[in-house]
């Protein structure tokens, strides 16, 4: 027969155990809350690229309705596109890329009319963007839709995160005015499956 009074109380977890736990716990959480900050910003990203997309593709189809041309120009420091006539382009205005993305922070935009520079750098440290007369990265680039809808000249465009260390790439091909997206790998646009 046991007596009630000998059984030592071994029944609950040591504060060793439960130290340790809850340590295991909180890794666990800061792991999977910085991936899904990842996410997140990556989404934002991929939600800028494609409203940039519509707001050119949206400009061409009024250059075309309109039989008027349509001038952009992106700003790479404010993130946004700006309609530089807009009288004629139906009175569109301005697609600013931070605020309309839900926030996405730091974005970095370079751009260029060698649409065929795919390998162009855009990062926080390195602008592949044209060069003006000083030598110095120009801070637009300019997208022009003639009255049917064509550009004389293409342009790239890279959209980047430094946050993920992503990013998206968008072109508009001259002379048809055709506009693709893509994800940027390695620094490169790859428009083969967009």
């Amino acid at each position: 027969m046991h007596n009630p009074k000998s059984v030592c109380g071994k029944s609950g977890f040591t504060i060793i155990e439960l130290m340790l736990t809850i340590s295991v716990f909180g890794i666990l959480i800061t792991i999977a809350v910085n991936s899904f900050n990842r996410q997140i910003e990556s989404a934002r990203l991929k939600e800028a690229a494609q409203e940039f997309a519509s707001f050119v593709k949206m400009s061409k189809s009024m250059s075309l309705s309109s039989a008027s041309p349509c001038v952009l120009i992106v700003s790479h420091e404010k993130a946004q596109i700006t309609i530089s006539n807009p009288i004629e382009c139906a009175k569109k205005g301005t697609l600013n890329l931070s605020n309309n993305s839900n926030d996405l922070q730091n974005l970095v935009i370079c751009g260029t009319s060698n649409t065929s520079n795919f390998n162009m750098l855009c990062d926080q440290e390195n602008d592949g963007s044209d060069v003006d007369t000083d030598g110095s990265p120009k801070t637009s680039t300019r997208i022009e839709f003639t009255s049917k809808g064509t550009v004389p000249q293409g342009a790239l465009v890279k959209l980047y995160a430094p946050d993920i260390k992503k990013g998206h790439c968008i072109i508009v091909t001259a002379p048809v005015g055709l506009i693709r997206n893509s994800r940027m790998s390695n620094n490169s646009c790859d428009f083969t499956d967009s």
